[in-house]
C-alpha cells in the first residue's frame, strides 16, 4: 500500500514536471517564432505590452490558486473563487483597453494590446480550474490541461505568423484554441469530478473577504513583477523600443527557469502547509532548504553555461537580430539566480501563512530597484540596469528567508 502511494505520488510529480517543461518549450517556441518573423520594433512592442500587462494580472489574480490549495478547511467555495477571478479579470481587460489607447498609435496595435490582455485573462480562468485539481493534488489532470494550453499557444502563433503573417491573427487563434480546450477539458472535468453544483457567478459576503485576503498576495506579485520588468521600462526609455525588444527576448529565458522553480514550489506548497499545520517545523525547514539548494544549482548552472554558449544559443533558438545583443546574456543569467531564490522563498512564506508582510518586503526591494536605476542608470548603462535587478531580488530573498526562519523556529 505504501509502495503504491509513493509510486502514484512519483507519477504525479513527474507529470507536472514534464508538462511544465512542455509549457516552457511552447512559450520559448512562441517567442522564437516572433523574433524570427517580426522586426525588432514589432518585437519591442510585443515585449513592452507583456511587461505592462504582467504586473497588472499578477495583482488582480490575487494568487487565488495558492489560496485554494492552502484552504484545507474549505472556508470558501469554488464558485466564490471563480466569481472573484472572473470579476477581477474583467476589470484588467478594461484597464488594458484604456492603457492601449495611450501606449499605441494605430488601431492594429491597440487591438493587439487588448488581445494580449485577453489571453492573460483566459489563462487566469483556466488557472482557477487547475487550482481545484491542485487542491486534490491531481497533478496528472493539471498536466493534461497544461499540455493543451501550451499547444494552443504554439499552434496559434505558428499559423498566424507563417501562414497569415500577422501577430494579431496569431493571438486571435491562440484565444480560440484555448477557449475550445478549456470548455471541452477543464470545465467538463471540474463539473464531473469536483464540483457537483453548477459553476456559476455568485454574489456573497465571502467575496469581499476573499478579495481582502488575496490583496496582500496580489500586491506582492505585482511588486515582484514590477521589479522583474523595471529594467525593461528603463531600457525602453533610455535606449529605445528595439533594444528593449532584444533585451526582453533574452530575459524571457529567466521566465523559463522560473517555471521549473514554480513547478516544484506548487508541488511542495500543500505538503509544507500540512507540515506547518502539524507543527513539524524541523521537517518543514529541511524540505525548504533542499528546495533552495536545487534552485541555487539551477541558477548557477544557467549562469556558467551562458558565458561560453550564450551567443550560439541565442542565434539558434531566437534569431540573428537578437544575437547581436548576446553580450548582455551572461549578466541576465547572473541576475536570474536571485530571481529564482526569491521566487522559491515566496512559496515558503505562503506555505506558513505569512501573507501581509510579503508586499512590504517586495516594496522595499522595489525601492532599492528604483533608487539604483534613477541614480546609477546612466552611469553603468545596460549591464548595470540588468545587475540592479539581481541586487533587488537578492534583498528580497534575504529578508524573506530571515522571516521564514523566525516563523518556523521551534517553540
Amino acid at each position: 500500500m505504501t509502495f503504491s502511494y509513493k509510486f502514484r505520488n512519483s507519477i504525479n510529480a513527474s507529470s507536472i514536471f514534464i508538462s511544465s517543461v512542455f509549457l516552457a518549450l511552447c512559450n520559448w517556441g512562441q517567442l522564437s517564432l516572433i523574433t524570427k518573423y517580426l522586426e525588432l520594433e514589432e518585437i519591442g512592442l510585443y515585449t513592452l505590452i507583456l511587461a505592462i500587462s504582467n504586473p497588472l494580472f499578477q495583482f488582480f489574480n490575487l494568487q487565488l490558486r495558492q489560496l485554494v490549495v492552502t484552504d484545507r478547511s474549505e472556508l470558501f467555495k469554488f464558485n466564490e473563487y471563480f466569481s472573484v477571478r472572473v470579476f477581477l479579470s474583467s476589470i484588467v481587460l478594461i484597464i488594458g483597453g484604456i492603457i492601449g489607447l495611450f501606449f499605441t498609435e494605430d488601431g492594429i496595435s491597440r487591438v493587439l494590446f487588448w488581445l494580449i490582455f485577453a489571453n492573460y485573462a483566459l489563462d487566469a480562468i483556466i488557472d482557477i480550474f487547475n487550482a481545484q485539481m491542485h487542491f486534490y493534488q491531481d497533478y496528472i489532470r493539471i498536466s493534461k490541461s497544461t499540455f493543451l494550453r501550451g499547444g494552443a499557444a504554439i499552434l496559434g502563433t505558428a499559423i498566424g505568423l507563417i501562414f497569415l503573417e500577422s501577430l494579431t491573427a496569431s493571438f486571435c487563434l491562440i484565444i480560440l484554441f484555448k477557449v475550445i480546450a478549456a470548455f471541452f477539458y477543464d470545465l467538463k472535468l471540474i463539473r464531473r469530478l469536483y464540483i457537483k453544483s453548477p459553476i456559476i457567478l455568485v454574489s456573497s459576503e465571502n467575496l469581499f473577504s476573499l478579495i481582502k485576503k488575496g490583496i496582500p498576495l496580489g500586491a506582492t506579485l505585482f511588486v515582484v513583477s514590477m521589479n522583474f520588468n523595471m529594467s525593461k521600462y528603463f531600457v525602453d526609455y533610455y535606449y529605445g523600443i528595439e533594444v528593449q525588444g532584444a533585451f526582453s527576448s533574452m530575459s524571457y529565458l529567466i521566465v523559463l527557469g522560473t517555471l521549473f522553480v514554480s513547478t516544484f514550489g506548487q508541488l511542495l506548497l500543500p505538503k509544507m502547509a500540512i507540515m506547518f499545520q502539524n507543527k513539524n517545523f524541523q521537517k518543514l525547514r529541511n524540505t525548504h532548504y533542499l528546495y533552495l539548494l536545487c534552485t541555487l544549482i539551477l541558477g548557477l548552472t544557467l549562469s556558467v553555461v551562458s558565458v561560453p554558449f550564450g551567443k550560439v544559443f541565442i542565434e539558434i533558438f531566437f534569431s540573428s537580430k537578437i544575437s547581436s545583443f548576446s553580450h548582455l546574456f551572461p549578466y541576465i543569467m547572473a541576475s536570474s539566480l536571485f530571481v529564482y531564490l526569491a521566487s522559491a522563498q515566496g512559496y515558503a512564506l505562503t506555505s506558513v501563512s505569512i501573507l501581509r508582510i510579503q508586499p512590504i518586503i517586495s516594496l522595499i526591494a522595489l525601492g532599492v530597484n528604483l533608487l539604483l536605476n534613477f541614480v546609477l542608470g546612466d552611469t553603468y548603462g545596460l549591464e548595470g540596469m540588468i545587475l540592479f535587478s539581481g541586487i533587488t531580488f537578492c534583498v528580497q530573498f534575504i529578508l524573506s528567508f530571515v522571516i521564514f526562519i523566525i516563523k518556523t523556529k521551534n517553540k
